[in-house]
């Protein structure tokens, strides 16, 4: 629910879930202090059960850097699929994967050993899981900090297995932008954007030098 106020303030009808309910709290929060009446629930994505409110047909689906945190992507993308309005668009924002900081290591709290906090490096989730989670523990991560980073690693989130799971559902990449900067560093610390170019079309390579991706999915 983190961009409803966003598309809300731009004319949009819009509404928004979570599972977590401390996160939508915090987007009712934002939602009130911009003087905004948006529907906000908790569900699960996943689950057509907890999808009442949420029916459709939607012209637009929108996961900001939520997709690759969800341990049932093809779920998410079954109940997204039924309800799409026909000519509608879901719209994925992920880092890929396999990229420097695909693992989502930065968001890992710890203590610095050496001067360094090592579970943190760039690229560090390639490392075999128990490897990499004994220099977490060397700086004293809690072990529930790694019920996210697990998900994220099932998920596995890639540029090619993004296209792929799409076609399962009927879905195509339409469009895509890929950057080796992405937009989100530069609210969080200044840096351009940056985008991949050519190296962002070479399989492979793309996986690793982007570090966000943006697709739009429609049916085929």
């Amino acid at each position: 629910a983190g961009a409803t106020c966003a598309l809300a303030e731009n004319g949009a009808d819009v509404a928004g879930l979570d599972i977590e309910p401390r996160r939508l709290e915090m987007a009712r929060e934002r939602a009130r202090a911009r003087g905004l009446e948006i529907p906000l629930r908790v569900a699960d994505i996943t689950d057509a059960s907890t999808l009442h409110d949420f029916e459709g047909p939607w012209d637009l689906i929108l996961f900001r850097d939520v997709l690759e945190h969800i341990p049932d992507v093809d779920a998410t993308l079954e109940q997204c699929t039924e309800r799409l309005a026909g000519d509608g668009a879901i719209v994925v924002i992920y880092p890929p994967y396999w990229s420097p900081y695909g693992g989502h290591q930065q968001t890992l709290r710890l203590k610095s050993r050496l001067g360094l906090r090592w579970a943190k490096l760039p690229f560090v989730h390639w490392l075999p899981l128990p490897l990499w989670r004994s220099l977490a523990e060397a700086g004293e991560v809690q072990g529930d900090e790694w019920e996210d980073i697990s998900i994220v690693r099932r998920a596995r989130l890639t540029i090619g297995g993004v296209s792929r799971r799409a076609r399962q559902h009927g879905l195509t990449v339409s469009r895509s932008r890929r950057y080796l900067l992405r937009p989100t560093f530069r609210l969080r610390y200044g840096t351009p954007v940056l985008g991949a170019g050519p190296l962002g079309r070479i399989p492979g390579v793309r996986e690793i030098c982007v570090t966000g991706a943006w697709e739009l999915l429609r049916r085929r």
